[in-house]
């Protein structure tokens, strides 16, 4: 029970700061950078899940991956971003 409440802790302070550096590097200037923070994002939920006991937990935070990342595959340029194109359509599938 302890080890689950550090997870989350430490979860919590991971998501402000990428949340922070969101802000900072966004998707219009920063392409590269805004995904790789979403895909640390889309990590972080990944490795609280394996933690979750909780049915509805676990789906709220794979629905979350899926929220945040499917947008980009209508925006990205699938020629021009072709590795992160893939790899968000990758953590998609993964997570539904």
């Amino acid at each position: 029970q302890q080890d689950v409440q550090v997870a989350r802790a430490v979860f919590k302070m991971a998501n402000h700061y990428f949340m922070f550096a969101l802000e900072t590097y966004l998707l219009d200037g920063w392409v590269t950078d805004h995904l790789n923070i979403l895909l640390e994002v889309s990590g972080l939920y990944k490795a609280l899940s394996a933690w979750e006991r909780s049915v509805p937990r676990l789906c709220a935070m794979l629905k979350r991956r899926t929220i945040m990342l499917a947008p980009l595959l209508e925006q990205l340029n699938p020629t021009v971003y072709a590795a992160y194109w893939r790899g968000i359509a990758f953590e998609c599938a993964e997570a539904e």
